[in-house]
């Protein structure tokens, strides 16, 4: 809940409705610190990037606001880990316009440049 609260604050519109979300692990560790792995679920690249912001700084601070609300909510030290996954590659308007006119190959070595398979904040 405290992860789907940041990204309403952060986000206006739509954004918010086009990503699922899930825990993928808890992980109690020796020390007494908890760590806790989380997946955002994006319909495609664009919408990841919209998420990530540039270098990952709204990640970051999304992962850091969450820290900090969780380890004083439970008095107990969290290690939050958060990365996003779109389900599809896509092609902005923008990247579009940068590659001209489109050829398959100049789409195909674009497309590996950018990818936005999995960004992980740790």
């Amino acid at each position: 809940q405290v992860v789907n609260a940041y990204i309403f604050r952060r986000f206006n519109s739509d954004v918010p409705y086009k990503f699922e979300q899930q825990t993928v692990g808890w992980t109690p560790r020796l020390d007494g610190s908890l760590m806790i792995e989380h997946e955002i679920i994006v319909k495609d690249s664009v919408v990841a990037r919209m998420v990530l912001g540039v270098r990952n700084t709204i990640l970051q601070h999304m992962r850091q606001k969450v820290t900090e609300t969780l380890t004083s909510l439970w008095g107990t030290p969290i290690d939050f880990r958060i990365w996003v996954r779109p389900l599809k590659q896509r092609l902005s308007k923008s990247d579009l316009a940068k590659i001209g006119d489109g050829k398959p190959d100049r789409v195909k070595a674009f497309m590996s440049r950018t990818s936005t398979k999995e960004n992980i904040v740790r």
